[in-house]
């Protein structure tokens, strides 16, 4: 008898039909901890840190744990969730940060929440703040402000400061004010409340990056050295030639970060050692911070703390959620996520908790694509392969404890990678500046395939095609130049050629499947699902609305959830039931558990349909019995993706009497399996 079976989602190109009704609910990770910090404020109890996208966190028991504050602070810009506060500053219980664009923002409840106070501030970029007592100072690209009544008004001072008008550095110190300036990199002292200005006289000493003051020691930290003034300004003495980031003082030691090593003085800064023996590992080091009896140092993506005048440091990041997650990749229900600053992070329950292998190499500083490929025979692991910017594919083959370069053959700007298992290996395809790329030896040489001269920054792929997310930037190293529309491409044919899947005009920055459902995450307009391997798409906006305005880098399927990994949010979580919950098919609600649904017509002669609901793809054993149990019929019996479903039943060949239906699914998650049974009746 022959078998007919057909699937019931039949769909007309030209017609949308898919339609979304409902938000899902994300919910933040627990990390992966960490994130490039630009700079820190300390009142003694209190830390804030201010990072590159995240905005600012705080700490009120010494590093241990970390929150966000960013209630009413303005939405930044290139993705990230909240403005930048290029300095923050704190009179008791007032805190005051320098927001470019935006003006100074005021909490007086611990950051809890923020406001403008920007009244007579006729220049709102503003790029540094300082203050004490009642006096509070903001620095512009423009010249300087000051209020006298803690921000409910500004005035400009009187007085036009020398050489260039771009403020970014200020401090109070010893009845004076001391500047530095932007571009030229010059300093200047006040001591008439802004009214008039004397330039500091430094020997050549490049752009200063900070200014710290510790009565009556005044440091200020240049791309030459650091100066040292023992009498609150008024005389000067070059210290040491080191490039200076950050300076923190505690008595009489004083902690400097020079971008990749600490330097520390323990006699006022007279004299400084270099300790690259005891720098926190994790990439460049950006801030520096005391706090009673501790340290703090800020690195490229984490903070670290140190107890004993920086002679030790350990990791203090947990609750910093600041990280920018560029990628991620799946095996065996455990997600890896790479990380901008260095690093592959791993979850093996869901994001409840992470662990960090910190990768000391150059290339690590910018991963951007990752793939796993099949356990290795022999060996006991997966091959990890981590795409890094303009310097190709690295591959390790003991769990990431060794790497090796595999860029034979490969245009080394590689934003996308995804693994294909085959009959005894695996395909590897890498998305590149320049199209994709295909290798069949684990990495060790590459071709391009059919899709060329194209930006691919995403991969996706199921038991039967291969896809390709691209970007709307053309490749003009041709002649003629490639123009590419955007949109998702596809292929059966493992490479060979390729065909426009939809989407076109869109930037598809990430592409995962998730019960037989492709999803495509894009800057601009958010979610689209497709349900028909991309013929057909339609947009699912209103699920992201609530990861708090963070830009999605990458997107994720694992252990029935969507993960989503920011621009300075860390990873998000939501359920795929919630995601596809709101998803209509012609009218009908996808699916969100399994059932067997009455046969139609019943009775029937000779023949009906029975259909069935998967919310997930599974393993699926559809079978007819009579009424003493033997079975007449198996009408399915294979793998089935998620959706509706109809399997026909030809009773013709029977006689008349009472059937059942029984469908049993074995999910692939390895979850319970589930069984239900239906009642027929066919009457001749």
């Amino acid at each position: 008898m022959k078998k007919y079976y057909c699937f019931f989602i039949a769909f007309i190109f030209t017609t949308a039909f898919l339609h979304h009704t409902a938000s899902a609910q994300w919910n933040q990770t627990n990390g992966p901890y960490g994130g490039l910090v630009l700079c820190f404020a300390s009142d003694g109890t209190n830390i804030f840190a201010e990072t590159s996208s995240g905005g600012v966190y705080l700490s009120s028991n010494n590093g241990q744990n970390w929150s966000a504050v960013n209630s009413g602070l303005p939405i930044g810009g290139l993705g990230s969730p909240v403005a930048n506060l290029g300095s923050i500053a704190i009179n008791g219980s007032m805190i005051f940060g320098a927001a470019y664009y935006d003006g100074v923002y005021l909490s007086t409840n611990n950051g809890t929440s923020w406001s403008a106070i920007n009244s007579g501030l006729a220049n709102k970029n503003v790029l540094c703040v300082a203050t004490k007592d009642s006096l509070i100072l903001a620095g512009t690209d423009n010249g300087i402000f000051l209020s006298h009544d803690n921000g409910s008004n500004w005035i400009p001072t009187s007085a036009v400061l020398p050489s260039t008008n771009s403020v970014c550095k200020l401090a109070f110190g010893g009845g004076r004010i001391f500047a530095g300036m932007e571009g030229s990199g010059d300093g200047f002292c006040s001591t008439d409340t802004g009214k008039s200005w004397t330039k500091i006289n430094l020997e050549s000493h490049g752009i200063i990056t900070c200014i710290v003051i510790h009565e009556p020691y005044v440091y200020i930290g240049t791309g030459e050295g650091i100066f040292v003034s023992t009498d609150t300004g008024a005389t000067w003495t070059h210290k040491t030639s080191i490039n200076v980031y950050s300076l923190a003082v505690k008595d009489s030691v004083i902690i400097g970060t020079s971008g990749m090593s600490i330097f520390k003085s323990t006699d006022y800064g007279y004299s400084w050692v270099e300790n690259n023996t005891t720098t926190p590992v994790g990439g460049g080091l950006y801030s520096a911070v005391s706090n009673g009896s501790s340290f703090f140092i800020g690195t490229q993506n984490s903070i670290f703390r140190s107890t004993d005048n920086g002679e030790s440091w350990t990791l203090a990041n947990t609750g910093l959620c600041a990280m920018k997650i560029t990628c991620f990749a799946t095996s065996i229900g455990k997600l890896f996520a790479g990380g901008w600053g260095g690093g592959i992070y791993t979850s093996s329950d869901n994001g409840e908790s992470w662990t960090h292998d910190y990768l000391s190499v150059t290339w690590a500083s910018n991963i951007s694509a990752l793939a796993i490929s099949p356990i290795i025979a022999g060996t006991g692991y997966p091959n990890i392969y981590a795409g890094s910017g303009g310097q190709g594919v690295f591959m390790s083959s003991d769990n990431g404890q060794n790497w090796s370069e595999m860029s034979n053959g490969l245009n080394k700007y590689v934003y996308a990678l995804v693994a294909r298992p085959t009959t005894d290996s695996f395909s590897l395809f890498a998305g590149t500046s320049f199209g994709v790329f295909v290798s069949v030896d684990s990495g060790k040489s590459w071709t391009a395939d059919g899709l060329k001269d194209t930006i691919v920054l995403s991969l996706a792929v199921n038991d039967s095609c291969l896809f390709a997310g691209t970007s709307q930037v053309s490749f003009a190293g041709t002649s003629p130049a490639y123009s590419n529309p955007g949109g998702v491409f596809s292929s059966t044919n493992s490479g060979a050629s390729w065909n426009p899947s939809g989407l076109s005009n869109h930037e598809i920055y990430s592409l995962t499947f998730t019960n037989g459902n492709l999803i495509a995450e894009t800057p601009e307009e958010g979610f689209f699902v497709s349900t028909d391997g991309g013929q057909s798409w339609a947009p699912l906006n209103a699920i992201s609305q609530n990861i708090q305005n963070a830009k999605i880098n990458c997107i994720a399927a694992v252990n029935n959830n969507i993960f989503a990994g920011t621009e300075g949010k860390s990873v998000w979580r939501c359920p795929i039931s919630d995601m596809i919950a709101g998803v209509k098919v012609n009218g009908r609600t996808f699916p969100t558990q399994y059932s067997l649904q009455q046969n139609y017509p019943n009775p029937f002669n000779p023949t009906t349909t029975i259909e069935f609901e998967l919310p997930k793809n599974a393993m699926v054993v559809l079978k007819v019995y009579d009424l003493l149990g033997r079975e007449v019929r198996t009408l399915v019996d294979e793998k089935v993706e998620a959706g509706f479903h109809t399997a026909k039943f030809d009773a013709s060949r029977l006689a008349s009497g009472v059937y059942f239906t029984r469908m049993l699914v074995q999910p692939q998650d390895g979850s319970n399996p589930f069984v239900q049974v239906r009642k027929m009746l066919m009457l001749k």
